[in-house]
């Protein structure tokens, strides 16, 4: 049975739904250097997934005036504060 080719719109990006191997990674190369690796339950596939880091500040950061940090200690930036 041959595959049907979907694609999914968003704005100006349009990218297939299903990819072989060599194109997931030229996707994911694209979405930076650096992944947090975070392992799924047993029961759960695939048994790890991958998110991407965002680019580390030079550092001391020279406007950052405060840190806010939600009760279970995540930090949050869709509250308003």
């Amino acid at each position: 049975m041959a595959r049907v080719d979907f694609h999914w719109e968003s704005g100006d990006m349009s990218l297939e739904k299903f990819a072989s191997a060599d194109r997931s990674t030229q996707l994911i190369r694209q979405l930076g250097s650096e992944f947090a690796v975070v392992p799924n339950p047993a029961y759960v596939h695939p048994a790890y997934e991958l998110y991407p880091l965002a680019s580390c500040p030079k550092l001391p950061l020279q406007s950052l005036r405060a840190v806010v940090c939600d009760m279970d200690g995540t930090v949050t930036t869709t509250e308003a504060l």
